[in-house]
């Protein structure tokens, strides 16, 4: 079964506005992957993460480059 984590991260500790979301994507109860998602929108993310779970995305796929 595959799930996701929506998570927001901070570059900078004592600046709230230099943060973004990450994806955490997860097969099995097992951690796969760290998704960084600078510039995109929390409805993007979701949508990420909507897509991993039905299993329409796949780890080959561009937006996976950064593992």
């Amino acid at each position: 079964m595959r799930t996701t984590e929506i998570r927001i991260k901070a570059t900078d500790a004592y600046n709230q506005y230099d943060s973004y979301y990450v994806v955490d994507l997860y097969e099995d109860d097992e951690f796969v992957t760290t998704i960084d998602c600078k510039d995109k929108s929390i409805h993007w993310c979701r949508s990420l993460a909507e897509n991993w779970v039905a299993g329409i995305l796949k780890l080959e796929q561009p937006c996976f480059s950064n593992r």
